[in-house]
């Protein structure tokens, strides 16, 4: 008797479906692990607790039921898409990279499958628990329709605007981690590229009306091919129109991610040699800032062993020092920019996510970027075996601990304490010269973040160091770094500050002012017991011995 047909027979007939098995195969791992569902509850935790928060800040305010749906659902739209944006970048963007790294990419290609279903098959593997999170955040919008001031027709646009926003996201990082092999400039470059993507189409829009002079339907269709389009359509006061085609406003960018899967498929199958057959290539930035004088490139080496060696482990490309700086001059452009087309009225106005939304994503973005610099060094030594080659050296433990805190400070604390002065200059000038209560509480909204990315930074440098000697990757530090802050003191505040509202005396100044000193007190609480108590007395007084005591795990993906 004829064997039966294997299962899957007929998918020869249907090459893009191929992948199927694959897919499957990931579905039903992930349904057995625990950290799939711990994640798409905290974040549900998350979000209720940001709409508890908001439900008593307004309540105490007087708010009308409609306009605290309004508020709630802009604010769980731009929680929902920050998610969508800063969690896909990251799961993807090393997710074949690594592969190429460990040189079992090419052994995926003695099989039958092609390029784009390795493609496919890495795209669900590594965004399963990301998209499971953000199922849990969209029912969440539905609730403010249940209250008034947002239509059906809108929770509709921003549930498929933010899920086309994470699949442009998931692909821009997959496309990135097949023409890289370096796991941290994998990451930074998918940021990087997704903040141009999402942002650049608005820039090109309006510089195409300026140059050309040509009306809006031409500023519409390049603005378009930003994932953020339909998405800020929804946000009152952004340009004072809607836009057009809300549903077919999501195309372009949504036919943009596939194109990026395209090309991944592509460039995998002729990318996947190692590199050490030939000679490296050097990076455009790499060729821009690093001269070709011998004698200059001594000079540089050299400059840098006198600072401190570990200097030159961490800091040998001469135009990482610059990176942070070209990211906040490009803020300052773009409020200066606001500034000039809307004058002071920058928190009110038609401008008013320049401001607060910005700053509090360049503050992510930071973050990431700290977390990353402090752990991506400890743990590739770990990995190679450098680190113990580091302790056998006369360097004695303060000595490294010192040099890597020096390497950091040289890369961010300039950009950092710029832009500090810059949200302390914007909070006196950019929120008009009234003394209404939005204006007031926007300036101590921008002095209170100022205050906040100080000494977030140096918590997290702590915080990094001391997670990256006994956690694996590096996408792994980061996750708990940020988790312990800055959203660490934002949880703890949904928490506190509605207790606070609920038992204080209806003569204190409540709503706002409350929150907001309750969520500043929880940064310094929680900066100062996990970072300087425990990671920095650790790190000084045990470094070796976890150093010693912590061997790296096989590498998974973070």
């Amino acid at each position: 008797m004829a064997s039966p047909a294997p299962r899957w027979r007929w998918l020869k007939f249907l090459p893009f479906l191929k992948v199927l098995p694959i897919v499957e195969r990931e579905l039903r791992m992930a349904a057995r692990g625990k950290a799939t569902y711990r994640w798409r509850v905290s974040l549900v935790a998350v979000g209720l607790g940001v709409m508890a928060l908001l439900t008593w800040f307004l309540a105490a305010e007087r708010s009308s039921l409609s306009v605290q749906g309004q508020t709630m659902f802009h604010t769980l739209l731009v929680v929902s898409a920050l998610y969508a944006f800063m969690a896909s970048v990251s799961v993807t963007a090393d997710s074949v990279s690594r592969e190429k790294r460990e040189g079992t990419l090419g052994l995926l290609f003695l099989t039958d499958l092609r390029g784009r279903d390795i493609i496919y098959g890495k795209l669900v593997a590594n965004s399963l628990n990301t998209v499971y999170g953000l199922l849990g955040l969209l029912p969440l919008l539905a609730i403010p329709i249940l209250m008034g001031g947002v239509s059906v027709n809108d929770g509709v646009i921003a549930a498929l605007g933010v899920v086309n926003l994470m699949f442009l996201c998931l692909a821009l990082g997959i496309f990135v981690s097949t023409v890289s092999w370096d796991e941290r400039r994998a990451t930074f470059a998918a940021v990087i590229l997704g903040l141009v993507v999402m942002i650049g189409p608005f820039a090109m829009g309006g510089l195409w009306v300026v140059l050309f002079g040509r009306g809006p339907v031409w500023a519409v269709l390049i603005s378009a091919v930003s994932p953020l389009f339909p998405l800020v359509s929804l946000v009152p006061n952004f340009t004072g129109v809607r836009a057009w085609l809300p549903y077919q406003d999501l195309l372009p960018s949504h036919l943009l991610g596939w194109v990026l899967l395209w090309a991944a498929g592509n460039l995998a199958q002729r990318s996947w040699q190692s590199r050490s057959g030939g000679s490296v290539k050097r990076t455009v930035d790499e060729r821009l800032f690093t001269s070709n004088d011998p004698v200059s490139r001594t000079r540089h080496r050299g400059r840098m062993l006198d600072a401190h060696p570990l200097v030159w482990l961490l800091e040998r490309h001469p135009g990482k020092r610059f990176y942070a700086d070209g990211l906040v001059l490009a803020i300052l452009v773009i409020w200066y920019w606001g500034y000039r087309a809307y004058g002071t009225e920058m928190f009110g106005g038609p401008s008013w996510f320049l401001v607060v939304p910005l700053a509090f994503l360049l503050h992510i973005i930071f973050a990431s970027w700290v977390v990353a610099e402090s752990s991506m060094r400890l743990l590739e030594d770990r990995r190679s075996g450098g680190l113990e080659l580091l302790l056998c050296t006369s360097l004695s433990d303060r000595d490294l601990i010192d040099g890597h805190r020096l390497a950091l400070r040289r890369l961010f604390f300039r950009p950092v304490l710029v832009l500090a002065a810059a949200e302390v200059f914007v909070a006196f000038t950019g929120f008009g010269g009234s003394d209404d209560r939005s204006s007031t509480n926007g300036m101590w909204m921008m002095l209170a973040m100022a205050f906040a990315v100080l000494l977030d930074t140096h918590a997290l440098s702590w915080i990094a160091l001391r997670l990256a000697i006994s956690l694996p990757t590096v996408n792994r530090v980061g996750a708990y770094a940020l988790a312990i802050t800055p959203f660490g003191p934002m949880i703890l505040t949904a928490l506190i500050a509605p207790l606070l509202l609920t038992f204080m005396e209806p003569g204190f100044n409540r709503g706002f002012p409350t929150v907001l000193g309750t969520w500043v007190t929880c940064v310094v609480l929680v900066d100062l017991v996990v970072a300087q108590w425990w990671c920095r007395r650790s790190v000084l007084t045990e470094f070796r011995e976890m150093a010693v005591r912590t061997q790296p795990k096989a590498a998974v993906a973070g």
